[in-house]
């Protein structure tokens, strides 16, 4: 274990501090205590227990508002969207019916990857694993329900010649579900003319390593049997099937994966930090640059992605209520232990590399993991030096008990260096790495609505139901035109790059060479480590017909505000 820093510092742990310093100390977190208050969401119009979104800051404290090179940045994509507007319109028809029109939609924007392949099953399938959401696929462990099973089997024998069950028995059988969009709170929020299916998907595991798409399961609200489509079906039909699961995968990624375990999961962390953990405790010291931003963007984010009329009320088929209600939904049940990086691959049974070679999220987000780990056992190994000074620090025990109110589950027994080190680690992954693979892949995805519209007017259909249905239909059912730019201007805003990387980690003052030689030696080797990553992702990419770049360090930004 390294030495503690010699030279005179205020970044100590405050057991070591004089009984002087340790009253400042207190009354310096009291009045934070005053500034950092939280503040529950009881879902309006729902019952209060077990429905409501985490705590979040009841205002913007002073001293969290964004730098003036943000509020600069923030501004400029406002005037761009603004002047860009009415120029779109003007070559736009009010519901695009082709795909030279939604191409239009796009304006000054680059042309994104989907615009080219939406029409392909293995770009569909390919999205499940390096896409924007590679959170929802996880691997069969049952036989799924009986029309859907009859349905894939059927395609299995015709494409693949195999069987169901032997390709559940291999491993090689995978789904996608949303089925919490059938909840009645959600579904009585979907706009008028809009359908949102709660669809369940099956992909093969090919001998590539890929996934082909079998069946897409569609079921609605009220309906009596659900609607099952497959690759074998008329292609317009199956494309609109395929809608129908872009549009339900969209309402979790924004919803669940995006918004409330990256963004307001970590909002809880930055506040409960700065209400229990001293500005000069080391600990703090490691957090406060990946929770930088985040009050802010959160802040903002309520009073303009999720309001009234906002993008998300606009985009979503379930508005901002029901994606914000399907979020509740999640958080009901939430656990930190369960939800960790780690233990969420596990869960969904992919944890293994062999399992699906080409889920490169789980490879590079494992890589980046690891160099965070190595991190955080450094840093605080500095000041650590062993679990009694773990099991001393009032601060941090503070810290853990407020946690332990407003997150589900956290571990109860951080009583050593070891555990503090694998939670404080997971803290810091999901501000960054975690916030950056469901965050920069958004335009890409998004970016051309056919490929993922974030709502569909038109109910799924079957061969039988409607024998002429065409791509052309299929168009004139998604988003209209200023659907589509509200879909269009959100994605880019919140996909810009990162102007802060995971790369400037450990900006603190505590960490200088001056007062800690090791943790300054930590966040240097970090970097190194970081930059020899960042070199193997782009060789690795180089070799791919599609390139996954969301989690290259470069672009990995160090907290939720990019």
């Amino acid at each position: 274990m390294t030495d503690l820093p010699t030279t005179p510092s205020r970044y100590r742990l405050p057991q070591t501090c004089s009984p002087d310093r340790q009253r400042a100390r207190r009354a310096t977190l009291q009045l934070q205590r005053t500034r950092y208050l939280p503040t529950t969401d009881d879902g309006p119009g729902h019952p209060a227990e077990g429905f409501r979104l985490p705590v979040a800051a009841a205002s913007l404290p002073p001293g969290e508002s964004f730098s003036a090179e943000k509020t600069v940045r923030l501004l400029g994509h406002k005037t761009v969207l603004r002047l860009a507007t009415p120029l779109v319109k003007a070559r736009v028809p009010e519901q695009p019916a082709s795909v030279r029109q939604y191409d239009r939609l796009l304006g000054w924007l680059r042309r994104p990857r989907a615009a080219t392949h939406w029409r392909s099953d293995a770009e569909f399938a390919r999205q499940r694993l390096t896409g924007t959401n590679p959170m929802s696929l996880r691997r069969c462990e049952t036989l799924p329900a009986e029309e859907l099973a009859r349905a894939a089997d059927r395609v299995l024998r015709e494409r693949h010649r195999t069987r169901l069950q032997a390709a559940l028995d291999t491993g090689h059988l995978f789904l996608s579900e949303y089925h919490e969009l059938l909840d009645e709170r959600i579904q009585k929020q979907v706009a008028p003319g809009a359908t949102l299916a709660a669809a369940t998907c099956l992909f093969l595991r090919e001998p590539h390593g890929g996934l082909a798409p079998l069946a897409i399961q569609l079921r609605l609200a009220g309906a009596a049997a659900p609607a099952v489509l497959t690759p074998l079906d008329p292609p317009a039909l199956w494309l609109l099937a395929r809608c129908h699961a872009q549009s339900a995968d969209a309402h979790y990624h924004e919803g669940v994966f995006h918004l409330l375990e990256t963004h307001m999961v970590s909002e809880v962390f930055a506040l409960c930090s700065a209400r229990q953990l001293h500005p000069d405790h080391p600990l703090q010291q490691l957090l406060a640059p990946h929770f930088e931003g985040t009050l802010a963007i959160n802040h903002l984010a309520r009073s303009d992605l999720l309001s009234p009329g906002g993008p998300i009320d606009t985009v979503m088929a379930a508005g901002v209520g029901g994606t914000m209600d399907l979020a509740r939904l999640a958080w009901s049940r939430w656990s930190f232990r369960r939800r960790s990086f780690e233990a969420d691959l596990v869960e969904r049974g992919v944890a293994a590399p062999d399992t699906l070679p080409e889920l490169l999220y789980r490879d590079d987000a494992s890589a980046i993991r690891t160099l965070l780990h190595r991190y955080v056992s450094r840093v605080l190994g500095a000041w650590y030096r062993s679990d009694d000074d773990v099991r001393a620090d009032y601060e941090l025990r503070a810290w853990l008990e407020e946690l332990a109110q407003f997150v589900p589950d956290i571990p109860p027994d951080i009583d050593d260096v070891a555990k503090l080190v694998q939670f404080v680690t997971d803290v810091v992954f999901r501000a960054s790495a975690q916030h950056s693979a469901v965050n920069n892949g958004q335009f890409a995805s998004y970016g051309f609505v056919p490929n993922a519209p974030g709502a569909v007017f038109a109910r799924p259909l079957c061969p039988d139901d409607a024998p002429n249905f065409d791509e052309r239909d299929v168009l004139c059912a998604l988003s209209n035109r200023d659907r589509g730019l509200a879909q269009l201007g959100m994605a880019w805003v919140l996909s810009e790059p990162t102007h802060r990387s995971l790369l400037t980690a450990g900006e603190s003052p505590a960490f200088s060479r001056e007062l800690c030689p090791a943790a300054h030696d930590a966040v240097l080797a970090l970097r190194r480590d970081l930059l020899e990553l960042s070199d193997a992702v782009a060789a690795r990419n180089r070799n791919l017909a599609v390139p996954y770049s969301d989690l290259s360090p470069h672009r990995v930004a160090r907290s939720t505000n990019v």
